[in-house]
């Protein structure tokens, strides 16, 4: 991408602590991000930005998830998700 080009605007959702976002903020424009577990969104707001909305994605409103050139999100981790055991 030439450094005269915008940044694409990304979307991230399931965010987490921010790893998955870090990779992209060099050549992306992270511009909304979403999280569930308030203690991972304190981690990625320290880390990545303040763009973090911490809710249940199921219960945000669409009109607070701004238009993105792309669309990226994290899975859960496996120690940490509450539906499946780990090993």
């Amino acid at each position: 991408m030439a450094a005269t080009q915008d940044k694409l605007k990304v979307a991230s959702f399931f965010s987490g602590g921010g790893l998955l976002d870090a990779g992209f903020t060099k050549l992306f424009d992270i511009i909304f991000a979403n999280e569930l577990n308030p203690q991972a969104a304190l981690c990625y707001k320290h880390n990545i930005g303040n763009h973090i909305v911490v809710g249940d994605l199921t219960e945000l409103d669409m009109d607070q998830i701004p238009w993105a050139d792309l669309y990226i999100g994290g899975p859960p981790c496996t120690d940490f998700s509450s539906d499946g055991a780990c090993g």
